[in-house]
């Protein structure tokens, strides 16, 4: 009987659509096949633009499969291990090849994502040797719990205080490991942290869709994304977040995968912590299951979202894409037919579609080691396919348009990239690995003629300094703010008043301003908000809606007419901040 109703079911579907069963998946080689440059490097056949090399930068017997990447706030390359801890990777006799390891802490394993602020590592992991925990059932009355566990905790945000360590209870029987959000700091400089605790929990283990990356947000505060199996336990979720309570009324029942994957609008979801609140706020939902996100030099946040192989030549069938993160987005994925077109109202389309694939890693390339044409440009891996996409973004109404032919930057037989990162030298680092295949990390560097670097003295220093959100790039903008003292916040005023100066500089300055403890004030906002550089316009509406969401009931008001005076503003990015 139930594969009758499902039959059913399924022809009324497609008769409806009147699409029926066809869809084509284009697989084929890269677009752009014909300029790359082949090259072999440690057995390997990789292709790469020309002018560029890849280069293994850790020994070439050492084949431990990693699964993320970062860079300290030192400039150290840490990575993930496969079930296993994450360690700092050394080059103790500066041959340019990282032959030693230093495991920063036996706490956790198994990391997902990793990020540092000065000397605290916060990563997605499963604590390691912890008694598991029981699993859970979903509470029927909790509408965005779709996952096992249960569990309470914090996560501090840079201007708030850290909240108390959440408290384990010892459990026997099976279950799963606990997993979430933890904090490691190395308090003496050793490089080991002597401090942990679990600061947020996670619904849903470590695994290929549960908790994964952990970045800087460009109001300085935090941003974390889940997987379509995990979320966040809704008392750390702030109510008031868009799309959490978004409920489903379609005219036709949709047909249910063979394996549900996730069954409500929080599928894949990035968070961001509040710290006045202290709480996370969804920012946008409503994806299958992305690995990884970035922020561009604009602050605008993009992830790159898998398709679900299940519903392969079905209607609604989802190619791999780019995704623009519109604050209070719902991309629309929902289990089996149930998915959102792109032409709901209630819905966003992606930025572009690539086939199929399993995207991992990417990043936003704002450094100044390669030419300049791929500055501020998006970079996307892609682990199945063996290749690393590449491609500029020109503002296009409120968001922006990308490339449509798939061009590859970098593609390799196998190549099986997991992350990706722009390392202090300027140049992009990978990691491969992934469920325990033989990996690596490698290195991208230009052999060309190098371009002269822009001007980075006085205050330029700041505004110019490559990777910003990275955690070394943080840190060398903190330190020049320490050198500066009181002119620092000055000094940046003076440029972002500058009509003069580049309109990139000055917006850079606002935004650095409100990151680094300056921030800028309603009188100087206002004035912003009539220069004639649409991109100045918008970093003074992004102030202005951080600080009305942290200031007091008076200054929130002031900041609220900055949005306001906006919602009038010719260009539409501005006016989508502004709203």
């Amino acid at each position: 009987m139930r594969t009758w109703r499902f039959s059913l079911s399924l022809a009324a579907v497609t008769v409806c659509t009147g699409l029926g069963l066809v869809r084509a998946l284009p697989l084929g080689q890269a677009p752009n096949q014909a300029e790359l440059v082949t090259q072999t490097v440690a057995g390997v056949k990789f292709s790469t633009l020309p002018g560029f090399v890849l280069e293994r930068v850790n020994p070439a017997d050492r084949t431990d499969s990693y699964v993320a990447l970062t860079f300290d706030s030192l400039g150290r390359l840490v990575v993930s291990k496969e079930q296993d801890y994450p360690r700092i990777l050394l080059d103790n006799d500066k041959d340019g090849i990282l032959e030693s390891e230093q495991v920063i802490t036996e706490a956790v394993r198994n990391c997902q994502g990793l990020w540092f602020d000065g000397p605290t590592l916060y990563a997605a992991c499963t604590e390691a040797g912890a008694d598991p925990v029981p699993p859970s059932p979903r509470p029927p009355d909790d509408p965005i719990t779709p996952g096992r566990g249960t569990g309470r905790g914090g996560m501090a945000g840079r201007t708030a205080a850290s909240p108390k360590p959440q408290t384990q209870t010892p459990a026997t029987g099976k279950g799963e490991q606990p997993a979430g959000i933890f904090r490691m700091t190395d308090t003496t400089g050793d490089g080991r942290a002597d401090s942990f605790d679990m600061v947020a929990r996670s619904i849903g283990g470590i695994q290929e869709h549960g908790p994964h990356a952990i970045r800087r947000a460009p109001d300085g505060s935090y941003a974390f994304l889940s997987g379509n199996h995990a979320t966040l336990p809704r008392d750390l979720i702030d109510p008031r977040s868009p799309i959490i309570n978004d409920k489903d009324a379609q005219f036709l029942p949709y047909l249910q995968n063979f394996g549900r994957s996730m069954d409500t609008s929080l599928h894949s979801a990035v968070y961001l912590w509040k710290p006045k609140l202290e709480k996370f706020s969804v920012l946008f939902g409503g994806n299958r299951n992305a690995y990884d996100f970035a922020y561009n030099l604009a602050g605008e946040a993009f992830l790159f979202d898998s398709d679900m192989e299940w519903d392969i030549n079905m209607p609604w069938y989802r190619e791999v894409r780019t995704v623009h993160g519109i604050p209070g987005g719902n991309y629309g994925y929902r289990d089996g037919s149930g998915k959102y077109p792109e032409y709901y109202i209630d819905s966003l389309p992606p930025l572009r579609e690539v086939g199929r694939g399993s995207p991992v890693g990417m990043e936003f390339y704002t450094s100044y080691a390669y030419p300049r044409q791929f500055f501020d440009n998006l970079f996307e891996a892609d682990w199945s396919r063996g290749r690393l996409l590449y491609t500029a973004l020109t503002p296009k109404g409120a968001t922006y348009s990308a490339r449509s032919d798939r061009a590859e930057f970098v593609h390799g037989e196998p190549f099986n990239i997991t992350d990706v990162e722009v390392a202090p030298d300027g140049m992009l680092y990978f990691t491969t690995g992934g469920r325990s295949t033989t990996g690596g990390v490698w290195r991208l560097r230009y052999k060309g003629t190098a371009e002269a670097p822009p001007d980075m003295t006085g205050i330029l220093a700041v505004v110019r300094q490559p990777q910003p959100l990275s955690s070394w790039g943080w840190a060398a903008i903190e330190n020049v703010k320490a050198s500066m003292g009181a002119s620092f916040a000055t000094e940046l005023e003076r440029l972002a008043r500058d009509a003069k100066a580049e309109g990139a500089d000055r917006a850079r300055a606002v935004y650095e301003m409100q990151r680094h403890g300056a921030p800028p004030d309603a009188a100087l906002l206002t004035a912003l908000l009539k220069d004639g550089d649409a991109g100045v316009r918008a970093a003074a509406v992004f102030a202005a809606g951080v600080q009305g969401g942290q200031a007091a009931e008076g200054a929130a008001k002031a900041q609220a007419g900055v949005a306001a005076a906006a919602l009038k503003d010719a260009d539409p990015m501005v006016r989508r901040r502004a709203a």
